[in-house]
């Protein structure tokens, strides 16, 4: 009888369409692509089973992209066990737009999540040294945390404070 280790998936959606783009893919994106380098694995004798997968993003209505982006979460929304969350945008003194509230919620809600006991494992698709504190967080509660990325664009940081990292392939043949 196979028994399944519960995991989260939390997403920083910037940060995947980011690294897409530079690699000259589609950035639109679902769980299916994120979920590929965590099925199957096999940590403390369980087998992974994603619960649910939370992406994070913002959107900016003056963006050329807003209503891609807008269907694009719209589509996520619907499927089965994903969640989108939203933060807000601003822009700096130079007009550039800022993500705000984005990573925050991230690290809080996977602090929480971690609280509940809901699940034994989480994974985050990001690469931000910022994330490192709540991962080493996570940790302190006894949970170990995976971190999903590109490995061209991963903080020495967070892969320091990463229990495992699970390599986005940079290959574009690989994403549909």
């Amino acid at each position: 009888m196979v028994e399944y280790g519960r995991c989260q998936l939390y997403v920083d959606t910037e940060y995947i369409r980011k690294q897409l783009r530079d690699l000259k893919n589609d950035p639109w994106f679902g769980p299916v692509e994120l979920h590929r380098p965590l099925n199957n694995h096999r940590e403390d004798g369980r087998t992974f089973s994603v619960r649910r997968t939370i992406f994070y993003d913002a959107l900016d209505p003056s963006s050329a992209e807003f209503k891609q982006r807008e269907d694009h979460l719209d589509r996520l929304t619907r499927l089965p066990n994903t969640t989108v969350r939203l933060g807000h945008v601003t822009r700096d003194d130079k007009g550039n737009r800022r993500q705000k509230g984005v990573d925050m919620q991230i690290g809080i809600d996977m602090i929480e999540v971690a609280r509940s006991g809901f699940v034994e494992y989480i994974a985050l698709a990001a690469g931000d040294g910022d994330f490192a504190p709540a991962v080493q967080h996570i940790q302190d509660m006894g949970l170990k945390v995976f971190v999903v990325a590109f490995p061209s664009s991963l903080s020495p940081e967070l892969i320091s404070a990463a229990d495992r990292i699970f390599e986005l392939p940079e290959d574009p043949r690989p994403w549909p």
